[in-house]
């Protein structure tokens, strides 16, 4: 196991099973709009929450799974 630290995310993808998941409870309007505030946070302003992420990973893309899991 390696010590990853996570400072910064460069690449983002939206969730589209999760935006389904939401959709089952909620109208597509509020589904696009919260998706929206997403992006602007992230991508636009930065926001990343949890970050600078620790944690003990096998590999980069381990960490980000955990980063996932944890945050998000």
């Amino acid at each position: 196991m390696k010590k990853f630290t996570i400072i910064e995310i460069t690449d983002w993808e939206k969730d589209f099973q999760m935006m389904d998941g939401d959709s089952s409870h909620m109208s597509e309007s509020d589904v696009l709009f919260k998706c929206a505030e997403e992006y602007k946070s992230k991508v636009e302003e930065g926001k990343w929450p949890g970050l600078p992420f620790t944690c003990e990973a096998e590999s980069k893309d381990d960490a980000l799974d955990k980063y996932n899991d944890t945050v998000c």
